[in-house]
Formats: C-alpha cells, structure tokens, sequence
C-alpha cells in the first residue's frame, strides 16, 4: 500500500468512527440569566442571523444581528423595545430584517440603522404575531393581520420601500392561519378555510391574484 492509499484509508476510519448522529454546534449568544434570546431568523446563505434579545442596559427587547462567520453580535434596534412575543424575519440576503411592534411591520437594515414603520395599522386591526417572512431582496413581506372587528384574520404582503399593502386573502372570513413568501417575492402560500374544507394550503400571486 502505498502512502496515498494509507492517508485515504485513515481518513476513512477516522470519519467512520464519528458517531452517525455527532454533529458540530456552535453557541451565537452567551447572555446571563434574564438576559434571554428568542425567535431566531436566519438569511438563506447561512451567513447572519437575527433574533429578539434583551437591552443590557434598558432591559428592553431589542433586534440583534451576528455574522455567524464570526459571532459578532449587533444590537440593531433601540427605545421602547418590542412587545412580546415578537416574530422577526430576514431577507434571504441577509440585509433587511423586518419585525412587528406597536402593531405593525418595521424594517431595518441588517447593517444597523434607522428603523422604519411601513405599515400604519389603527383601531382594531393589528399585526398578527404568527410569524413574518421575508423575500430575498428585502423588499416584500409577508405576515397574517387580526382585527377584532372583523373580517378577522388575513394574510397580507407589505412593500417594504414603499409601504403599500396587498391584502392578499382579500378579506374571506374564514382565512384563518399562516402565509409565507417566496424568496423572489412573486407568489405567496398560505393556510386557510376555504371552500368549507378547513386548513388547507393555497398559493397565490403577490397581488392576490390567481389563488388555488
């Protein structure tokens, strides 16, 4: 046997002898007691990760950012803080987060910056805290609305850079559940009541057209 062939066969043994299950498991966070991480958001290239965490100083809920290549983690959000619970979502290129407070969509810039409020909910409708997807770009997302009034549930698309909103469900009353966005932003599936059989999955155009 030659040493080529010896190197193979020990590198073949040493990954035979790792346990089918073993698996590497990197710690992002490392917070004392109180100071609690929650409702993770990952980009599609595995590269940054967003979730809500507490202000060690203000001892609010705030975003925070890592880059996972080098654990570095940002605190992207400040002030009031935001309510709990509280969905985030993160485009697929990781630039743009985008998360609900004061009943309503905000995004901001992964990078760090001014936060903005693209949605303008009043009254009794609201942002439903079912959870927020995002499209690759950053620039559509999607999340489910309450309004106590009714219709009550629907499932609704914001443009994030230009705040105009598609209700896409188109206020049936029995919509009840969970939307999720494409990464190029064109279509949209979601859970609903239709057609008298419950909790089905339809998709739909970004506009709402063309549902199935």
């Amino acid at each position: 046997m030659n040493r080529t062939s010896l190197l193979v066969l020990l590198a073949l043994v040493a990954f035979l002898a790792v346990p089918a299950g073993a698996q590497t498991i990197t710690q992002v966070t490392n917070n004392g007691s109180g100071f609690y991480d929650q409702y993770p958001a990952i980009s599609e290239d595995g590269l940054t990760c967003a979730w809500c965490g507490k202000d060690p100083v203000t001892n609010t809920n705030q975003v925070w950012v890592a880059d996972l290549k080098n654990l570095v983690s940002t605190m992207i959000t400040s002030g009031a803080g935001l309510p709990i619970p509280y969905p985030i979502g993160i485009s697929g290129d990781g630039t743009t987060v985008v998360y609900s407070s004061s009943n309503n969509i905000w995004v901001v810039p992964a990078a760090g910056g001014v936060a903005k409020q693209v949605t303008n909910y009043t009254g009794t409708k609201r942002v439903q805290t079912y959870g927020i997807t995002v499209s690759r770009d950053g620039q559509f997302a999607c999340y489910t609305t309450y309004n106590s009034t009714g219709p009550i549930y629907d499932i609704e698309v914001v443009d994030t850079t230009t705040g105009a909103v598609v209700n896409l469900t188109q206020h049936t009353t029995s919509d009840v559940g969970m939307g999720g966005i494409s990464g190029d932003g064109k279509l949209v599936a979601f859970s609903a009541n239709r057609g008298n059989v419950a909790d089905q999955i339809w998709v739909a155009n970004r506009d709402g057209t063309n549902i199935r």
